[in-house]
């Protein structure tokens, strides 16, 4: 664990090369596509958005070009050329109203 940032990093062996796996933890103003990417992938949510309408991100397998799609637990979010996240959980509320999120990164 990296400070106090809920930062984490492993090294996973897949076959001949290596996947890096990063567990994220956040919070997000909503549960949005183009939110949990930007805080996933270090973006800010307009720049998630410019990717999702370029069709670089796709959502459990099938390209989504809404940034406005609401997210649950356990959905795969894929950037082209970026890598991976998993989002493994969300928690409750903070005292703003904001989401705690925990998601996982890989590749990239």
């Amino acid at each position: 664990e990296v400070g106090g940032d809920g930062f984490r990093m492993a090294e996973i062996k897949a076959g001949v090369s290596n996947i890096f796996q990063f567990a994220i933890r956040d919070t997000v103003a909503s549960l949005r596509l183009d939110a949990v990417l930007g805080s996933g992938f270090s973006l800010s949510r307009g720049r998630a958005a410019e990717l999702i309408a370029a069709g670089r991100v796709s959502l459990n397998g099938c390209e989504c070009l809404k940034p406005d799609r609401q997210l649950a637990e356990r959905d795969i979010l894929s950037v082209r050329g970026q890598g991976r996240l998993i989002l493994r959980e969300i928690g409750g509320l903070s005292k703003k109203g904001r989401f705690y999120i925990t998601v996982e990164r890989f590749g990239g």
